[in-house]
C-alpha cells in the first residue's frame, strides 16, 4: 500500500504555539541600547566563528524547536 502524505495544514497544531510568541514583536533594541547593556554583561552578540566553532548549538536548538512544537512537556537543560 502507498502512504498518503499529509500536508503541513493536517499536522500544524495552533494550541502548541505559546501565547507568549503570539501578537506583535518587540521592537529591536537600538545600537547605543545594545552598547550600553553589553557593557554591564546582559547580553552577548553572537558571532559567526562561534556557531562554526560549536556546531552542536545548531542541533540542540533544533532538538528543542522540536520537542515543543510536538507539544513534549519535557524541560531542556544544557549539560
Amino acid at each position: 500500500p502507498r502512504a498518503t502524505p499529509v500536508s503541513l495544514e493536517k499536522i500544524w497544531r495552533e494550541e502548541a504555539i505559546d501565547d507568549f510568541y503570539r501578537g506583535k514583536l518587540p521592537n529591536w533594541l537600538t545600537k547605543s541600547e545594545l552598547a550600553a547593556a553589553s557593557d554591564k554583561g546582559q547580553y552577548y552578540e553572537l558571532q559567526e566563528s562561534d556557531l562554526i566553532e560549536n556546531e552542536w548549538t545548531h542541533l540542540y536548538a533544533e532538538f528543542a524547536f522540536y520537542l515543543r512544537w510536538r507539544g513534549h512537556p519535557v524541560p531542556l537543560f544544557f549539560f
